[in-house]
């Protein structure tokens, strides 16, 4: 691979990438939604994706009111479908996520997925943690029978979505790139 790439970059030019440049924000028929996929795992991770979420939308502010933000939790392994912290953690993201909401007049959502019984490893977990997430996420979008809830946010505000921006709580949007 070493070998591949010194010969690539010795003997090709670099190029520029097209980028679309939307001076007015994004339009209606680009109707985007921004979530970062997070394990909820105590009652400081939701605040720390709700900060995340701020910084994106602060970064990417020129975007305009068609680019919102949302967190697509899941909810860490159990010996129960339910247990007595997940009220704790949800409700703490999504207490930062109503803040931001009232800061920023919407544009915040929180979605969580239940726990499924996971035969192999006899405990209940979301099934596919990031793909399967993404994939309930779509199924819910297209009003689709799924496990997902939206359990934050004006619904009426995913109508006409047209792009779904997917990151990882360890993945960066920098300023102006959504």
């Amino acid at each position: 691979k070493n070998i591949t790439d010194y010969f690539i970059l010795r003997f090709s030019r670099p190029r520029r990438v097209p980028r679309l440049e939307l001076k007015s924000g994004v339009p209606d028929d680009g109707r985007t939604l921004c979530v970062v996929s997070v394990l909820l795992s105590s009652e400081k991770s939701g605040a720390a994706a709700a900060r995340q979420l701020e910084e994106y939308r602060l970064a990417n502010r020129d975007a305009g009111r068609n680019l919102v933000f949302g967190i697509l939790a899941d909810l860490p392994d159990a010996s129960s479908e339910t247990i007595p912290c997940d009220e704790t953690y949800l409700k703490s993201a999504s207490d930062e996520l109503k803040k931001l909401n009232d800061k920023y007049a919407d544009g915040f959502f929180l979605f969580c997925r239940g726990r499924l019984f996971n035969g192999r490893d006899i405990v209940f977990s979301a099934w596919e943690r990031k793909r399967g997430a993404i994939l309930e996420l779509c199924r819910f979008l297209r009003k689709r029978p799924t496990k997902l809830k939206c359990l934050l946010g004006r619904k009426e505000m995913l109508e006409n979505l047209r792009y779904v921006i997917t990151l990882d709580s360890d993945t960066r949007l920098c300023a102006g790139t959504a």
